[in-house]
C-alpha cells in the first residue's frame, strides 16, 4: 500500500545518504548548486495547465570512482503550474464575467539518488541516472483576477511524498586543483500520484526540467 512504499523508498534513500557520507575523503566533492527552470503537472485531468518557472537550491555530495560517481542532492525545490479558469457571479453562474489566472505552488525537500558516467580523457561531460524523493513542505494556491490576488493553503488537498526518476547532463570546468564549475541540465519526471482528494478519478504528476550550476570543493 502507499504506507509501506513511502517507507521503503524513505529507506532506500537515508541508506544511500549514509553509505556516501562514510565513503573515503579523498574520492568526495562538496558542493552548493542551484538554477531555475520549467516546473509543470501533468496526468489524468480536464485543466488545460500550462508551465510555470520553477528554481532549485542545495547542496550536492559525490563519490567518483574512475569514470563512474555516485552522488545525491539535498534540494529546496519549488514546483507547480498555472492554469486559468472563468469567473462567475452567484446569481448567475452560466455567464462569465472574465477570466482569473490560478497559479500553483509546491515547496519540497528533494533528494535525488544518481549514478553517473563520465566521458573524455579529463571526464569533464557526465550523465546521470537515478530515483529521487520529495517531500512537500508547504503548497498554496495564488488566484489573480482583476489585478486583485487572493492566497489558499491547499496543502491538505495533496500528498506529502512524491517519488520519481531524476536524469541529467553535466559539464565540468576546473577553476583550481580543488575547484571545478559545474553546469547541468537535469529533467524530473514523478511517478507518484500527488493528488490526495477522494471521490475523484484526476491524477496529478510533477515533471521539471532545471538549469543547475554549481560550485564543488574535490576532497583529495
Amino acid at each position: 500500500n502507499y504506507i509501506v512504499k513511502n517507507k521503503r523508498n524513505l529507506a532506500i534513500t537515508f541508506m544511500f545518504l549514509s553509505f556516501c557520507f562514510n565513503l573515503k575523503s579523498q574520492n568526495m566533492e562538496l558542493g552548493l548548486l542551484g538554477g531555475v527552470g520549467v516546473t509543470s503537472l501533468y496526468g489524468d485531468y480536464s485543466l488545460n495547465n500550462e508551465p510555470k518557472i520553477g528554481y532549485a537550491i542545495g547542496i550536492n555530495f559525490k563519490y567518483i570512482k574512475d569514470k563512474l560517481s555516485f552522488g545525491t542532492n539535498v534540494l529546496y525545490e519549488r514546483k507547480g503550474d498555472m492554469y486559468q479558469i472563468d469567473v462567475t457571479t452567484p446569481s448567475d453562474p452560466d455567464n462569465s464575467i472574465g477570466t482569473a489566472d490560478v497559479s500553483r505552488n509546491f515547496n519540497y525537500l528533494t533528494i535525488p539518488i544518481l549514478i553517473g558516467y563520465r566521458f573524455g580523457s579529463q571526464r569533464k561531460i557526465g550523465v546521470n541516472l537515478g530515483p529521487y524523493s520529495s517531500f512537500l513542505i508547504s503548497q498554496n494556491t495564488v488566484t489573480e483576477f482583476n489585478s486583485e490576488k487572493s492566497e489558499l493553503d491547499d496543502s491538505q488537498s495533496w500528498q506529502n511524498y512524491d517519488f520519481g526518476i531524476t536524469s541529467s547532463i553535466d559539464y565540468q570546468i576546473g577553476i583550481t586543483d580543488y575547484l571545478n564549475l559545474s553546469i547541468e541540465g537535469r529533467y524530473n519526471i514523478g511517478i507518484t500520484d500527488i493528488l490526495q482528494v477522494e471521490n475523484t478519478d484526476w491524477t496529478f504528476k510533477n515533471q521539471s526540467l532545471l538549469f543547475l550550476v554549481g560550485i564543488n570543493y574535490l576532497i583529495k
